[in-house]
């Protein structure tokens, strides 16, 4: 199985993973202010270094955000238009998902929650709560914590619940 992905929702920053049957390559590029011009370039790059054509892809995925619009735009329209001219299926995935995708499993205990945090500029945050098992959103309405899955939240809010969230994991040591 051939898989590529892109994520652009942080703006001028962005990320490529390729996955070609058990050989992974990412590639993370920072400071960029013409992201559009030079990331077809970098997925062009990315497929060379492995050693597959475009058309041969199966699967192409898109950090869908939340982020930066422009920069989602950038990133979904270069992996619709991949998609299209290939025939083949676009797997979006939460760039907030994306972000806890890469912690070590095992560092983490079995009641803990994860709490990925961008800023959404303008005071204000985006953040979302998941759980270790299911490494997916958690359902606020089952749960004690709120509503602050996928959503723009004001810094002093985010900051009150980070106080609150510290003080009761140290009541359980």
């Amino acid at each position: 199985m051939k898989i590529l992905g892109i994520d652009t929702s942080s703006g001028k920053n962005f990320a490529i993973g390729l996955y070609n049957d058990g050989k992974i390559l990412e590639l993370n590029f920072s400071n960029f202010d013409n992201t559009d011009s030079f990331i077809t370039y970098a997925l062009k790059s990315a497929c060379e270094i492995l050693e597959i054509e475009l058309n041969n892809i199966d699967y192409f995925a898109a950090g869908v955000g939340p982020g930066s619009f422009t920069g989602l735009r950038i990133g979904v329209t270069i992996i619709k238009t991949l998609a299209w001219a290939t025939k083949r299926n676009v797997i979006p995935i939460s760039s907030l998902e994306l972000l806890i995708s890469s912690l070590d499993k095992e560092l983490i205990d079995e009641k803990s929650i994860l709490v990925p945090v961008v800023d959404a500029r303008t005071g204000k945050l985006f953040c979302a709560i998941f759980d270790k098992e299911k490494v997916k959103q958690v359902d606020t309405n089952q749960s004690e914590l709120g509503t602050l899955c996928l959503t723009s939240i004001p810094v002093s809010v985010f900051l009150h619940f980070q106080i609150y969230a510290d003080v009761r994991s140290s009541d359980r040591i």
